[in-house]
């Protein structure tokens, strides 16, 4: 699914997955933009993996286990960005807690970030590698084909799509083809 969408939603969302809880002014610090309300919105709107943390308004974090995949790929694929993010992050906490407690109110926003240590191989295992057919049928499915339409565009017998369909909902430990879809 985040192949899929732009690389600029993909990007937003790989680099805040540093934080287990995201609010627009704390994604504005760590990416340094002021973009966040918006891509968050976005983000809603499109039903794309954000869920709300019940903590306060504007609070929301990535549904589990999606938050938990987006971060693991941050750390394999760009774990040179973590160490600044991190800094960023910080930073701004800093900034917060100082301005609250120069207006005497104690009730600075914590900012909690997410750790290896947060993200266990029992949460993550689930997930085995999908083969370059497998990923082709999803990308189908995630074009909104049905198997017959899948059959046709791979030339695949319809009990050879199904099978496949199959084998990727398992694998991805799916409820149904949207679930794995959002899962992937």
């Amino acid at each position: 699914m985040l192949a899929t969408l732009p690389c600029e939603t993909q990007q937003f969302m790989l680099r805040t997955s540093i934080l287990a809880q995201l609010t627009s002014p704390v994604c504005d610090a760590l990416l340094e933009q002021r973009t966040s309300r918006a891509m968050l919105q976005k983000l809603e709107q499109a039903n794309l993996v954000l869920a709300d943390t019940g903590a306060a308004a504007g609070v929301c974090s990535y549904q589990a286990p999606f938050g938990d995949l987006l971060w693991q790929l941050l750390a394999q694929h760009h774990g040179e960005d973590l160490k600044l993010l991190r800094e960023r992050a910080n930073a701004w906490q800093a900034a917060t807690a100082s301005t609250a407690r120069n207006a005497q109110n104690n009730k600075a926003t914590p900012l909690v970030l997410r750790d290896a240590a947060t993200v266990t191989e029992t949460e993550v295992a689930f997930v085995e590698p999908l083969s370059g057919r497998e990923l082709e049928v999803l990308s189908l499915i995630a074009e909104g084909a049905s198997n017959k339409i899948i059959a046709e565009r791979l030339y695949l017998a319809m009990s050879t799509v199904k099978n496949y369909v199959s084998t990727i909902i398992a694998k991805l430990d799916a409820h149904n083809r949207t679930h794995a879809v959002v899962l992937a």
